[in-house]
């Protein structure tokens, strides 16, 4: 099938940059609490819909092998 995966990469894109900013938090910062928990908030639906999206591209990508012609 066709599929456009952007809004797979925005997702994958998000996801790395909020790791990137919860691994430099530090906790002496006065809003780390609030920072982190935005990143816990936000991030494991970021990850779920990845892995929906990937799975619906798998399954949808897919060649049958008699439609091809050797």
């Amino acid at each position: 099938g066709i599929y456009d995966p952007h809004l797979a990469q925005v997702s994958a894109h998000t996801v790395v940059r909020m790791v990137q900013l919860m691994s430099g938090l530090e906790k002496q910062d006065p809003d780390y609490d609030l920072k982190m928990g935005i990143c816990l908030l936000i991030l494991p639906d970021s990850i779920q819909f990845i892995k929906i999206t990937t799975r619906r591209v798998a399954a949808t990508n897919t060649i049958a092998p008699d439609s091809i012609a050797i």
